[in-house]
């Protein structure tokens, strides 16, 4: 019979980027992460989306960004010295999630995942995809696609 270790290695393993929202630490699958932005100027875009805050500039290419404490429904909280812009890319679309706080990057195995449909019964939480407990906290995995509301996906 073989170890943990070899056992866990039959899984996939990936690299997610975690943040925090408030108290509760996030994370998105970092191959879906272009980069991390401080924050700089967002021009507000006229009847915009609630979730839109406008678009900013990064290197040349303009980008809008979303209010990830709105669009999952947490709160708004005035940006601090730690907030920042993860500039994701999904099918193609390109947008800036506003974070309160970038934490780190980690890996975990599929085994690790716990899916956010044994934890949410309900379906109380459609923006997780799953959850990691990692050292001190459990890790909410974003469902992106959900988070985007990309082309109806459910």
């Amino acid at each position: 019979m073989g170890s943990l270790n070899e056992e866990k290695s039959r899984f996939i393993s990936r690299q997610f980027i975690s943040f925090g929202l408030g108290e509760s630490v996030y994370g998105l699958d970092i191959l879906m992460t272009e980069s991390i932005e401080r924050i700089s100027k967002i021009t507000r875009v006229p009847k915009a989306s609630e979730h839109v805050l406008g678009v900013i500039n990064v290197r040349g290419d303009i980008i809008p960004v979303i209010s990830l404490r709105s669009r999952i429904g947490i709160g708004e909280e005035q940006y601090s010295e730690d907030s920042r812009i993860i500039i994701t890319s999904y099918d193609g679309f390109r947008v800036g999630l506003l974070v309160d706080r970038v934490i780190n990057v980690f890996t975990a195995s599929d085994i690790d995942i716990q899916s956010g449909g044994e934890v949410f019964k309900s379906g109380i939480n459609e923006h997780v995809l799953g959850i990691v407990n990692q050292e001190s906290a459990h890790v909410l995995i974003l469902d992106l696609a959900r988070v985007l509301d990309l082309g109806g996906l459910s």
